[in-house]
């Protein structure tokens, strides 16, 4: 597959304000982008002192012996998250179709006891990765080498950083391939992942309390 030409105009100032962005991600991460992950890891990390016999498995919170990963029905929201991401693509044209997408909602609804499966991963590893397709994009441009570099420099980023998230991987190699802006890194990536995370904490919600429901009396004791 080849790739197009980039455009020359501008593209020293780019690449030195990309280099900046990203050391200034890597380290401290955007306010505003930590502030989601605060937020939402509130809904996915709840406190674990609680009297209904719950307890923590990685991202999420369980009852004793009855996960979601190990509940069919809980992958259902793998369907309703890329509904909802293919009809704001399809239908409303907002571009937020990307195949890494697909692989985090696998690890979200199959592997939601996982530590890929944290809000704090599931954002800043495709963010930080994203980032780094850019850098690549506008400093190499689109080659065997830059595609193979940018695939492993986030591998690299995401292990250093705790924030190790496989489909990251991916989101780098096609920022590559498809000669990314700067807009890839906010839409779709960012707006992709944050919209998977916000229908991953419903159905983890409606899946928690379907378990306190159908409980038994001496579970909640």
């Amino acid at each position: 597959m080849s790739c197009p030409e980039l455009p020359g105009t501008s593209r020293q100032y780019i690449s030195s304000f990309a280099i900046n962005y990203l050391v200034l991600s890597a380290k401290n991460g955007p306010a505003y982008i930590r502030q989601v992950v605060k937020t939402t890891n509130s809904f996915f990390l709840p406190s674990s002192s609680n009297n209904h016999g719950f307890q923590e498995h990685g991202p999420f919170v369980f009852s004793r012996g009855c996960r979601p990963s190990e509940n069919h029905g809980f992958r259902c929201g793998a369907f309703a998250a890329i509904s909802i991401v293919s009809y704001l693509s399809f239908v409303m044209g907002m571009p937020l179709m990307v195949a890494s997408l697909g692989a985090s909602a696998a690890i979200l609804f199959g592997m939601p006891d996982s530590r890929p499966a944290r809000p704090r991963n599931v954002i800043f590893g495709h963010l930080l990765s994203a980032v780094v397709a850019v850098i690549t994009v506008v400093t190499l441009g689109c080659t065997f080498i830059s595609a193979a570099l940018a695939v492993t420099m986030s591998i690299v980023i995401m292990t250093v950083k705790d924030t190790f998230h496989p489909p990251g991987g991916a989101t780098a190699l096609f920022g590559v391939t498809s000669l990314a802006s700067f807009e890839y890194v906010l839409v779709p990536v960012l707006a992709g992942a944050l919209t998977l995370l916000i229908v991953a904490m419903a159905t983890r919600r409606l899946y928690e309390y379907c378990l306190r429901r159908n409980a038994r009396p001496e579970t909640l004791a």
